[in-house]
């Protein structure tokens, strides 16, 4: 088993080269929640916000 196994079909990964900024953020997961609402999986727009905060969070800790 690899190190995402468990988290096969849950998650979607992000990957980037460099720093981003907040505003990027937002917009990637305004894209990301159109695009998963266009495709029938819509997201709930209160856990878009807690994702992007906690991103921000994150980020304030390291």
């Amino acid at each position: 088993m690899g190190g995402q196994d468990q988290a096969k079909g849950k998650i979607i990964r992000i990957g980037h080269m460099g720093y981003i900024l907040p505003q990027e953020m937002d917009s990637l997961f305004e894209c990301l929640t159109l695009t998963l609402a266009a495709l029938n999986h819509p997201v709930s727009p209160v856990a878009l916000l807690q994702a992007t905060a906690a991103i921000r969070t994150q980020g304030k800790n390291t």
